[in-house]
């Protein structure tokens, strides 16, 4: 990142924030819509690199990262259903994502891919490897677990909440993302051009998710690039892969990254970026069998 840091003021530990957001509730559904989400491409090499963004975002919180992917790699973006310029679904689940990822990226014929999702878009990353397991080689998931704990209290109090002061709960939320305050406020900005019932739709959705069973018979590899607020330096990997819920047949990865909030892409693009591309190398080299591991990765000297 470049340009002055201005650090925020004091808030919740990072596993709190994502869990607040994905445990929201509203009641209408998403918009009707079943043409593919938008997607593009650029660069070229394989393994292809799909790149699918989280809740309240689009695109763009990839362009630190994917021009630099690029160089080596055909990378592929493509905008949730009812983000950005993608229709919104009928019917929101992170079924109903997934299958719209996968027309999308079976337009571009992708095949034995490297999928990263960050936070929601990690879910689809999930989902689609259990649904096309062919169609990818390994699964990179940005600061995110497989299930959200159910907390009802809590969320019946953030419904009403919502319902009676949206943005200001959009802000608190999404203002925490990042550790610059620049990438905070285009975050909240972001997320406000969402519609809200659309949004509202996903947090619903995210709060009855619980990816644990479906995700137990995977053998694909997967790799959990976690920043330091969501996975304490003083936790050993092995206890927070099952904090996670990351429980597979084939191995998990743990990489914990320093400095950043949970848009990882844009306050350590330079580490995340390095991350992807060791992956990548080691799909190519036929790298991923094996018993998990966990690492530490912080801003490149």
């Amino acid at each position: 990142m470049t340009g002055t840091r201005a650090r925020l003021r004091p808030r919740p530990p990072r596993l709190a924030l994502v869990l607040l957001l994905v445990a929201l509730l509203a009641a209408p559904l998403g918009l009707a819509g079943d043409a593919p989400p938008w997607s593009d491409e650029q660069g070229g090499g394989e393994p292809t690199i799909v790149l699918l963004h989280g809740l309240g975002a689009d695109r763009h919180v990839w362009d630190l990262v994917a021009p630099r992917l690029a160089k080596a790699h055909r990378v592929v973006r493509v905008e949730l259903p009812g983000h950005g310029a993608s229709p919104a679904l009928r019917t929101v689940s992170v079924k109903e994502a997934a299958r719209a990822v996968d027309r999308a990226l079976s337009g571009r014929r992708v095949e034995k891919a490297v999928i990263v999702g960050h936070s929601y878009g990690a879910w689809i990353a999930l989902e689609g490897a259990v649904a096309k397991p062919k169609r990818t080689a390994a699964v990179v998931v940005l600061d995110m677990g497989s299930y959200t704990p159910a907390d009802s209290t809590r969320i019946a109090s953030l419904e009403t909440y919502l319902k009676e002061r949206y943005p200001s709960l959009i802000r608190v939320i999404f203002e925490t993302m990042s550790e610059d305050r620049t990438e905070a406020d285009s975050a909240v900005a972001l997320a406000l051009r969402v519609p809200a019932d659309v949004l509202s739709a996903y947090f619903r959705d995210s709060w009855r998710t619980d990816l644990r069973p479906r995700i137990r018979d995977l053998t694909v590899p997967v790799h959990v690039i976690a920043a330091s607020g969501t996975w304490p330096a003083s936790q050993p990997w092995e206890v927070a892969r099952r904090h996670f819920g990351y429980e597979t047949k084939g191995p998990v990865h743990g990489y914990r990254v320093e400095n950043s909030g949970h848009l990882i892409m844009r306050d350590q693009p330079d580490t995340l970026v390095a991350l992807i591309e060791r992956i990548a190398a080691g799909v190519g080299a036929g790298a991923g069998a094996g018993s998990s591991g966990a690492g530490s990765a912080g801003p490149p000297r």
